[in-house]
Protein backbone atom coordinates (compact mmCIF):
# COMPACT_ATOMS: atom_id res chain seq x y z
CA UNK A 1 0.00 0.00 0.00
CA UNK A 2 2.88 2.39 1.23
CA UNK A 3 4.39 1.62 -2.03
CA UNK A 4 1.18 2.31 -4.24
CA UNK A 5 0.44 5.53 -2.65
CA UNK A 6 4.33 6.49 -3.68
CA UNK A 7 3.97 5.61 -7.18
CA UNK A 8 0.75 8.02 -7.05
CA UNK A 9 2.25 10.60 -5.59
CA UNK A 10 5.23 10.19 -7.59
CA UNK A 11 2.80 10.53 -10.69
CA UNK A 12 0.93 13.12 -9.24
CA UNK A 13 4.29 15.57 -8.71
CA UNK A 14 5.27 14.59 -12.84
CA UNK A 15 2.04 15.94 -13.67
CA UNK A 16 2.34 18.89 -11.39
CA UNK A 17 6.08 19.52 -12.84
CA UNK A 18 4.79 19.06 -16.12
CA UNK A 19 1.83 21.64 -15.56
CA UNK A 20 4.08 24.20 -14.28
CA UNK A 21 7.54 23.87 -15.88
CA UNK A 22 7.74 22.08 -19.18
CA UNK A 23 4.45 23.44 -20.55
CA UNK A 24 5.55 25.38 -23.07
CA UNK A 25 4.13 28.78 -22.99
CA UNK A 26 3.10 31.32 -25.43
CA UNK A 27 6.30 33.15 -25.05
CA UNK A 28 8.39 30.02 -25.92
CA UNK A 29 6.09 28.91 -28.87
CA UNK A 30 6.83 33.12 -30.05
CA UNK A 31 10.21 32.79 -29.80
CA UNK A 32 10.90 29.49 -31.06
CA UNK A 33 9.10 30.62 -34.15
CA UNK A 34 10.83 33.89 -34.28
CA UNK A 35 14.53 32.05 -33.96
CA UNK A 36 13.12 29.53 -36.77
CA UNK A 37 12.56 32.36 -38.90
CA UNK A 38 15.81 34.58 -38.23
CA UNK A 39 18.19 31.64 -38.99
CA UNK A 40 16.12 30.98 -41.65
CA UNK A 41 16.90 35.03 -43.16
CA UNK A 42 20.84 34.21 -42.28
CA UNK A 43 21.07 31.46 -44.21
CA UNK A 44 19.76 33.47 -46.91
CA UNK A 45 22.09 35.85 -46.37
CA UNK A 46 24.93 33.45 -46.00
CA UNK A 47 24.21 31.69 -49.26
CA UNK A 48 23.52 34.75 -51.26
CA UNK A 49 27.30 36.28 -50.45
CA UNK A 50 28.30 33.05 -51.28
CA UNK A 51 26.54 32.92 -54.75
CA UNK A 52 29.48 35.62 -55.49
CA UNK A 53 32.23 34.97 -53.81
CA UNK A 54 34.03 32.24 -51.01
CA UNK A 55 34.22 33.79 -47.94
CA UNK A 56 35.73 32.81 -43.90
CA UNK A 57 33.46 33.04 -41.09
CA UNK A 58 34.88 36.19 -40.10
CA UNK A 59 34.47 37.88 -43.29
CA UNK A 60 31.04 36.29 -43.44
CA UNK A 61 30.56 37.66 -39.47
CA UNK A 62 31.19 41.04 -40.49
CA UNK A 63 29.37 41.48 -43.50
CA UNK A 64 26.03 39.76 -42.54
CA UNK A 65 26.38 42.10 -39.33
CA UNK A 66 26.89 45.04 -41.92
CA UNK A 67 23.91 44.24 -43.16
CA UNK A 68 21.77 43.67 -40.04
CA UNK A 69 22.16 46.83 -38.94
CA UNK A 70 23.35 48.81 -35.53
CA UNK A 71 20.59 47.00 -33.28
CA UNK A 72 21.08 43.40 -34.39
CA UNK A 73 24.22 41.49 -34.24
CA UNK A 74 25.12 37.49 -35.99
CA UNK A 75 27.11 36.62 -32.92
CA UNK A 76 29.73 33.67 -33.45
CA UNK A 77 27.24 31.10 -30.96
CA UNK A 78 24.85 31.38 -34.16
CA UNK A 79 27.21 31.91 -36.96
CA UNK A 80 28.99 28.80 -36.40
CA UNK A 81 26.08 26.14 -35.77
CA UNK A 82 24.77 27.69 -38.84
CA UNK A 83 28.19 27.07 -41.38
CA UNK A 84 28.15 23.67 -39.70
CA UNK A 85 24.50 22.66 -40.24
CA UNK A 86 24.85 23.94 -44.16
CA UNK A 87 27.94 22.23 -44.29
CA UNK A 88 26.66 19.12 -43.24
CA UNK A 89 23.53 19.74 -45.64
CA UNK A 90 25.64 20.02 -48.43
CA UNK A 91 24.51 23.52 -49.03
CA UNK A 92 28.80 24.63 -48.39
CA UNK A 93 31.74 23.09 -48.88
CA UNK A 94 34.90 24.18 -47.19
CA UNK A 95 38.15 24.62 -49.13
CA UNK A 96 41.58 23.04 -47.52
CA UNK A 97 43.24 25.83 -45.94
CA UNK A 98 46.07 27.16 -48.00
CA UNK A 99 49.75 25.91 -47.13
CA UNK A 100 51.61 28.94 -44.89
CA UNK A 101 48.38 30.61 -43.75
CA UNK A 102 47.01 30.54 -40.49
CA UNK A 103 45.67 27.59 -38.64
CA UNK A 104 42.74 29.14 -36.94
CA UNK A 105 39.16 27.82 -38.59
CA UNK A 106 38.18 30.91 -39.53
CA UNK A 107 40.61 30.99 -42.62
CA UNK A 108 38.74 28.55 -44.18
CA UNK A 109 36.97 29.41 -47.22
CA UNK A 110 33.47 28.59 -47.79
CA UNK A 111 31.73 27.92 -51.05
CA UNK A 112 28.75 27.39 -52.02
CA UNK A 113 27.74 23.52 -53.59
CA UNK A 114 25.22 23.00 -56.20
CA UNK A 115 23.02 21.89 -53.46
CA UNK A 116 23.18 25.44 -51.93
CA UNK A 117 22.34 27.34 -55.29
CA UNK A 118 19.42 25.39 -54.94
CA UNK A 119 18.69 26.16 -52.09
CA UNK A 120 19.07 30.07 -52.56
CA UNK A 121 17.03 29.82 -55.38
CA UNK A 122 14.04 28.48 -52.99
CA UNK A 123 14.32 31.02 -50.32
CA UNK A 124 14.96 33.86 -52.84
CA UNK A 125 11.07 32.82 -53.89
CA UNK A 126 9.61 31.94 -50.74
CA UNK A 127 7.38 34.39 -49.79
CA UNK A 128 4.88 33.15 -46.63
CA UNK A 129 7.94 32.28 -44.06
CA UNK A 130 8.69 36.31 -43.64
CA UNK A 131 5.16 37.10 -42.94
CA UNK A 132 6.14 39.22 -39.72
CA UNK A 133 8.94 40.46 -41.15
CA UNK A 134 8.85 40.13 -44.72
CA UNK A 135 10.06 43.83 -45.19
CA UNK A 136 13.44 43.23 -44.08
CA UNK A 137 13.76 39.82 -45.51
CA UNK A 138 13.16 41.41 -48.86
CA UNK A 139 16.20 44.18 -48.52
CA UNK A 140 17.97 41.55 -47.90
CA UNK A 141 16.56 40.06 -51.43
CA UNK A 142 16.81 43.19 -53.10
CA UNK A 143 20.38 42.71 -53.42
CA UNK A 144 20.49 39.78 -54.73
CA UNK A 145 17.61 40.03 -57.54
CA UNK A 146 20.07 39.66 -60.28
CA UNK A 147 20.65 36.13 -59.47
CA UNK A 148 17.40 35.25 -60.13
CA UNK A 149 15.99 34.68 -63.56
CA UNK A 150 14.09 37.31 -65.01
CA UNK A 151 10.54 35.97 -64.50
CA UNK A 152 11.20 34.98 -60.69
CA UNK A 153 12.87 38.34 -60.07
CA UNK A 154 9.60 39.94 -61.11
CA UNK A 155 7.68 37.54 -58.90
CA UNK A 156 9.31 38.60 -55.85
CA UNK A 157 9.36 42.52 -56.85
CA UNK A 158 5.81 42.36 -57.70
CA UNK A 159 4.67 40.04 -54.42
CA UNK A 160 6.15 42.80 -52.15
CA UNK A 161 4.44 45.52 -54.08
CA UNK A 162 0.74 43.55 -53.45
CA UNK A 163 2.44 43.23 -49.85
CA UNK A 164 2.78 47.11 -49.05
CA UNK A 165 -0.54 47.60 -50.97
CA UNK A 166 -2.57 45.13 -48.74
CA UNK A 167 -0.80 47.09 -45.72
CA UNK A 168 -1.76 50.33 -47.16
CA UNK A 169 -5.49 49.40 -47.77
CA UNK A 170 -5.20 47.56 -43.93
CA UNK A 171 -3.79 50.76 -42.23
CA UNK A 172 -6.69 53.00 -44.62
CA UNK A 173 -9.49 51.20 -43.28
CA UNK A 174 -8.13 51.20 -39.99
CA UNK A 175 -8.04 54.70 -39.70
CA UNK A 176 -11.78 55.13 -40.89
CA UNK A 177 -12.44 52.46 -38.34
CA UNK A 178 -11.07 54.98 -35.75
CA UNK A 179 -12.61 58.09 -36.66
CA UNK A 180 -15.68 56.49 -36.19
CA UNK A 181 -14.77 54.63 -32.70
CA UNK A 182 -13.44 58.38 -31.50
CA UNK A 183 -16.32 59.51 -32.48
CA UNK A 184 -18.81 57.75 -30.38
CA UNK A 185 -16.70 57.36 -27.28
CA UNK A 186 -15.39 60.18 -25.72
CA UNK A 187 -11.29 60.11 -25.52
CA UNK A 188 -9.23 62.81 -24.46
CA UNK A 189 -8.29 64.67 -27.89
CA UNK A 190 -4.37 64.38 -27.18
CA UNK A 191 -4.96 59.90 -27.11
CA UNK A 192 -7.39 60.72 -30.97
CA UNK A 193 -5.03 63.20 -32.38
CA UNK A 194 -1.81 60.83 -31.52
CA UNK A 195 -3.58 57.83 -32.40
CA UNK A 196 -4.69 59.43 -35.81
CA UNK A 197 -0.86 60.54 -36.54
CA UNK A 198 0.05 57.02 -36.01
CA UNK A 199 -1.47 55.49 -38.67
CA UNK A 200 -1.27 58.06 -40.98
CA UNK A 201 2.42 57.33 -40.66
CA UNK A 202 2.10 53.95 -41.31
CA UNK A 203 -0.03 54.35 -44.37
CA UNK A 204 2.87 56.71 -45.44
CA UNK A 205 5.50 54.08 -44.93
CA UNK A 206 4.33 51.64 -46.85
CA UNK A 207 3.04 54.14 -49.66
CA UNK A 208 6.62 55.21 -49.61
CA UNK A 209 8.06 51.30 -49.59
CA UNK A 210 5.55 50.78 -52.37
CA UNK A 211 7.08 53.34 -54.44
CA UNK A 212 10.62 52.26 -53.84
CA UNK A 213 9.69 48.52 -54.76
CA UNK A 214 7.98 50.23 -58.15
CA UNK A 215 11.16 51.80 -58.92
CA UNK A 216 13.58 48.61 -58.51
CA UNK A 217 11.19 46.96 -61.15
CA UNK A 218 11.73 50.23 -63.24
CA UNK A 219 15.38 49.89 -62.98
CA UNK A 220 15.23 45.61 -63.32
CA UNK A 221 12.93 46.37 -66.89
CA UNK A 222 15.27 48.94 -67.88
CA UNK A 223 18.45 46.45 -67.50
CA UNK A 224 16.76 43.67 -69.23
CA UNK A 225 15.83 46.18 -72.00
CA UNK A 226 19.41 47.56 -72.68
CA UNK A 227 20.41 43.54 -72.53
CA UNK A 228 18.30 43.38 -75.28
CA UNK A 229 16.04 40.31 -73.37
CA UNK A 230 12.20 40.22 -73.76
CA UNK A 231 10.47 41.77 -70.57
CA UNK A 232 8.99 38.76 -68.79
CA UNK A 233 4.79 39.27 -68.06
CA UNK A 234 5.45 39.18 -64.57
CA UNK A 235 6.99 42.63 -65.28
CA UNK A 236 4.01 44.05 -65.93
CA UNK A 237 2.70 46.97 -62.99
CA UNK A 238 0.33 45.13 -60.09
Amino acid sequence: MQLHLASITLDRQSSADYNTSNRPTIRSIFAKKSESRAKQMYELIILSLLMRVPLNRYQLAKVVNDKLGPHAKLSNGTLYPLLARLEAAGLVAVEPESAGKSQERRSRLFHITEVGRQRFQQLMMDTSSYQANYQQAFLFKVSSLDLLPPAKRFYVLNHYITYCQAHILHFTTEAENLAQDLASVPFPQAFQERSALAIRHLIQHWESEAAWAMQVRDLCTHEMEQAGSAKPADAQPC
